[in-house]
C-alpha cells in the first residue's frame, strides 16, 4: 500500500498526491505549535485538536487526487496515513513531542483522519467532476474557527490535593539544599526504564536559579521544564 503510493510519487515529482501530503503535514505541525501556545489552558486536549485538525488532515491531501485514484481504497488509508505520520515525524525532529505522545495521539488521529476520508471518498465519486473543488480547502480555516467558541465553553473542573510524608533523620537545613539544588546524576547512577524509551526524559540536574520567592529550577530534565516554583 505504501509502497504503491511512493512509487506514484516517484513517477511524477510534482504529484498532486504528494503535494497534498506535504501540505497536510505541514499544516498538522504548525497546528500543534499554535494550539499548545493558543490553547494554554486545555493544552491540546481538546475537541478543536483531537477532533477537527485529524478530520482537516484526512480530507485535504484528498482534495489534490483524481476521482480514479480515490476508487483505490488502499490509497485513500494511505494518504492521511502518510500525512499524519510525516506530520509526526516533523515534531520529533524539532523535539517538541516524543513517542509516548504519538502513541497517545495517533490513535483518535488514525481514527478521525480515516473516518473523514471515506466520506470525502464517497462524496467525491458521486460527483461528476474528476477533480476536487478546492473550496474544501477552506475547511484549513475550521480549527482556528472554533478553537476560540471551545475556550468560551467553560468546563467544570476540580483540583485534587495529595499529601505524603517521608520522616528523614538529617538536619532541616541540609535537606533543604538537596531538595532546591540536585548534583547532576550520572548515568551509572541512573538506569532507563521503558517509558524513558518511549520518550519520556530523565532527570540530569537542578540548579536554583535565584534565592527567595519566585526562583525556579529550570532544566531538570532533558527538556526543558521547570520541576517546582515557590
Amino acid at each position: 500500500m505504501l509502497y504503491y503510493c511512493f512509487m506514484e510519487a516517484k513517477q511524477n515529482k510534482y504529484s498532486p498526491l504528494l503535494t497534498g501530503i506535504l501540505i497536510g503535514s505541514v499544516y498538522g505541525f504548525i497546528c500543534r505549535l499554535v494550539f499548545e501556545s493558543w490553547l494554554q489552558e486545555s493544552g491540546l486536549a481538546t475537541i478543536t485538536f483531537m477532533f477537527f485538525v485529524p478530520t482537516v488532515l484526512g480530507i485535504v491531501p484528498l482534495v489534490f487526487a483524481t476521482n480514479n485514484q480515490l476508487r483505490s481504497f488502499s490509497r485513500v488509508i494511505a494518504v492521511p496515513f502518510l500525512t499524519i505520520i510525516t506530520a509526526f515525524l516533523m515534531m520529533a525532529l524539532t523535539e517538541i513531542e516524543g513517542i509516548i505522545c504519538f502513541l497517545i495521539m495517533g490513535v483518535p488521529f488514525f481514527v478521525v483522519a480515516w473516518l473523514a476520508a471515506l466520506a470525502y471518498r464517497a462524496h467525491r465519486l458521486n460527483k461528476e467532476s474528476n477533480k476536487g473543488d478546492k473550496k474544501v480547502l477552506s475547511l484549513l480555516l475550521v480549527p482556528f474557527l472554533i478553537a476560540p467558541l471551545e475556550q468560551a465553553i467553560h468546563t467544570p473542573s476540580q483540583i485534587y490535593k495529595v499529601k505524603s510524608e517521608v520522616v528523614i533523620d538529617a538536619p532541616a537545613a541540609f535537606i533543604w539544599q538537596n531538595i532546591i539544588r540536585v548534583d547532576k546524576i550520572k548515568d551509572e547512577e541512573y538506569t532507563p526504564g521503558v517509558f524513558n524509551y518511549l520518550g519520556i526524559p530523565r532527570p540530569i540536574q537542578a540548579e536554583l536559579d535565584g534565592e527567595g520567592l519566585g526562583a525556579s529550577v529550570p532544566d531538570l530534565l532533558k527538556v526543558g521544564c521547570f520541576l517546582m516554583r515557590w
